[in-house]
C-alpha cells in the first residue's frame, strides 16, 4: 500500500486509509512493535522451538526408521519405469510369466515334483537363484537393517531380563554372605571353647604343679632334717 500525501486534508481522517497519520504517537507505537518484535518474539519463537525440538527428541531416532521403512518398502514395491512407460514394465512382466510358466511345464515333463515349484499359487522355476529371488521381494541389504534392529531389540530384552535377575543374585550373594557368617560365627564359638578348656587345664595343670611342689617340698624337707639329725649323734658318739 502507498500513502498519497497528495489531496489528503491536514485534519487527519481515519476513514481515509491512503492518507498518511502524522505525529507523535504513530513512530511511538511502530517503534514499540519492532522492540517487542526483535526482543520479545523471536525470543519466544525460539523457546518454542526448542521446546518442541526436546519434546521430539527422544521419538526422532523412531521417526527416522518409520521414514526409511517407508521409503525402502515404497522403492521395492515401485514400478521401474515411471508412469507413461510402465505399460513396457507390464509386457515384460507377462512375457516374464509366461516363459516360467512353460519352463516350470518342460521341468515336470522331465519327472520334477511340481508341487515343490509352487509359491502363492503360482509356478515357478525349480531353481534356487528364482527361489531367492522370487521368495523376497527385498534385498539383503535392505534386511541388514530389519536385522540390525532385531537385535538392538533382542539386546535390550536381555538387558532387562539381566535388570529382573539383578535382585535375585544380590539375595542369593545376601544369602551366601549370611551363611558365611553364620560358618564363621560357628567356628568362633568353638575356638572360644578349645581356649576355655585350654585355660581350664592350664589352671588345672597349675594346681598340680603346685601339690607336686608341696609333697616335693615336704619329701625333701624331711629328708634333710634326717639327715642331720644323724650326722650330730655320729658326731657325738665319736
Amino acid at each position: 500500500m502507498v500513502y498519497k500525501s497528495e489531496g489528503c486534508p491536514q485534519e487527519r481522517d481515519l476513514m481515509k486509509d491512503l492518507c498518511p497519520m502524522t505525529g507523535f504517537w504513530p513512530y511511538f507505537f511502530s517503534l514499540q512493535y519492532f522492540i517487542f518484535l526483535k526482543l520479545v518474539l523471536m525470543t519466544l519463537l525460539y523457546a518454542l522451538f526448542a521446546a518442541t525440538a526436546s519434546r521430539l527428541q527422544t521419538e526422532t531416532d523412531n521417526i527416522w526408521k518409520f521414514q526409511r521403512y517407508i521409503l525402502v518398502v515404497d522403492f521395492a514395491h515401485r514400478l521401474p519405469l515411471p508412469a507413461p512407460l510402465n505399460i513396457f514394465w507390464y509386457i515384460y512382466f507377462v512375457l516374464k510369466w509366461i516363459y516360467r510358466l512353460v519352463t516350470c511345464y518342460f521341468c515336470c515333463r522331465k519327472g520334477r515334483d511340481a508341487t515343490d515349484g509352487r509359491r502363492n499359487n503360482v509356478l515357478l522355476p525349480m531353481s534356487d537363484e528364482s527361489d531367492k529371488y522370487y521368495g523376497q521381494r527385498l534385498s539383503e541389504e535392505d534386511y541388514s537393517y530389519w536385522r540390525h534392529l532385531a537385535r538392538e531389540f533382542a539386546h535390550k530384552e536381555e538387558l532387562k531380563e539381566e535388570d529382573k535377575d539383578i535382585p535375585k543374585r544380590e539375595w542369593e550373594a545376601v544369602q551366601t554372605i549370611t551363611e558365611e557368617i553364620e560358618h564363621e560365627k560357628k567356628v568362633l564359638r568353638q575356638l572360644k571353647g578349645k581356649v576355655t578348656e585350654l585355660e581350664r587345664l592350664m589352671n588345672q595343670s597349675h594346681v598340680y604343679l603346685e601339690r607336686i611342689k608341696h609333697l616335693a617340698t615336704k619329701h625333701y624337707g624331711n629328708d634333710t632334717s634326717v639327715s642331720g639329725g644323724t650326722g650330730g649323734s655320729q658326731s657325738l658318739v665319736h
